[in-house]
């Protein structure tokens, strides 16, 4: 689990979408007023849920991108199936090691809000609450590596359906690991805005 709480949260409140909670995020950091004096980044009862918000926000945006790069290699991958020759399939493989690669450029040159989040250094996020209470962000590695999103290289040029079967299993599992970490970020972005909304 991403997240840990010494509290027990909310959890028969209405889902929401995808769109509907980042566009939700994006008014939480951006209303001015909280009590109709302080900004919730000045206020030091909402800061630290604002600031980890802000983590959550700017991950949103690395994994759309991410998001969209697998589904662009998955098509590659497909469509290097149906190639007639050898030198045909090795364009294709080409081009799914430029996007495999640019998905850790992606990690890698996050803005500095994801990075707290993301790739195999960061750190986490940790937000203190009442007394002793710590609510956790946890970090994940969405490069390519082993530990990460595990995308092969193809090291074959897909020349074989074999390595072709393999890679587009790899970006089948890579995705669902995708959706599994954007669900556990919106539940962690749900119950921080309801602690700026409750300040």
């Amino acid at each position: 689990m991403f997240s840990k709480l010494s509290k027990k949260s909310d959890r028969d409140a209405p889902e929401m979408s995808d769109t509907d909670l980042k566009a939700s995020a994006a008014r939480a950091l951006k209303n001015p007023l909280r009590d109709k004096k302080k900004c919730v980044r000045e206020n030091p009862e909402t800061k630290p849920a604002v600031d980890a918000l802000s983590a959550i926000e700017a991950t949103f945006f690395v994994i759309d991108e991410i998001r969209d790069n697998l589904i662009e290699a998955s098509e590659l991958v497909l469509s290097a199936m149906t190639a007639k020759d050898v030198a045909s399939r090795s364009i294709f493989a080409e081009r799914y090691d430029e996007l495999r690669q640019s998905i850790t450029k992606l990690v890698e040159q996050a803005d500095p809000e994801a990075a707290k989040l993301l790739g195999q250094q960061a750190k986490g996020v940790n937000v203190s609450l009442e007394g002793s209470a710590r609510y956790s962000l946890s970090p994940v590695d969405l490069t390519i590596s082993e530990t990460g999103l595990d995308l092969p290289p193809p090291a074959q040029g897909l020349s074989t359906n074999t390595e072709i079967a393999l890679i587009l299993e790899k970006l089948d599992e890579a995705l669902a690991k995708l959706g599994r970490i954007s669900n556990f970020y919106m539940r962690d972005a749900k119950f921080l805005m309801a602690r700026i909304d409750a300040a």
